[in-house]
């Protein structure tokens, strides 16, 4: 596997290749290799909160709530939400991993790597979307008294 920044090397890719030959002959029908931001290993990643992946993805994920006013605020609906949202971070958060590693965004024939022409374009635009829905429900707001925000004005003068 290539380490981060670096490009795979000939032994790595050739190993790759011998397992993933090995996978075919063992699974004729090709069944349900997972791999990159599908597998198990890279979920889990994310799922333990003492890795800087993990960390990195539960602090977004608290932003969100907190922006929505706190877990306790939170509609069925919104929690949904998140959850769709978080699973997009994660497949977006690796294929930024796997674009670190590449010497460049621009394959020979001039073209962009294939998944910044449709995994990224997709997922970041899924997410988007949710995000906008995600805050385009109502919202509970605390209102501030009336006599505080006459004071707050008076103070800024």
């Amino acid at each position: 596997m290539a380490r981060k920044g670096k490009k795979s090397t000939s032994q790595e890719a050739a190993a790759g290749q011998q397992n993933l030959e090995k996978w075919l002959a063992e699974h004729p029908s090709r069944g349900n290799l997972r791999h990159g931001a599908y597998s198990v290993h890279i979920r889990k990643r994310y799922d333990d909160g003492r890795t800087a992946n993990g960390k990195k993805l539960a602090l977004i994920m608290a932003d969100l709530v907190a922006d929505l006013g706190g877990a306790a605020a939170l509609t069925a609906p919104q929690r949904l939400l998140l959850e769709n949202i978080r699973s997009k971070l994660i497949v977006l958060f690796q294929i930024s991993r796997y674009i670190a590693t590449q010497k460049s965004i621009i394959t020979p024939d001039g073209s962009l790597l294939p998944c910044l022409r449709y995994g990224f374009t997709t997922f970041s635009e899924a997410c988007r979307r949710d995000l906008e829905v995600l805050f385009g429900f109502k919202r509970k707001r605390v209102h501030a008294p009336y006599d505080k925000i006459i004071k707050d004005l008076e103070r800024l003068g």
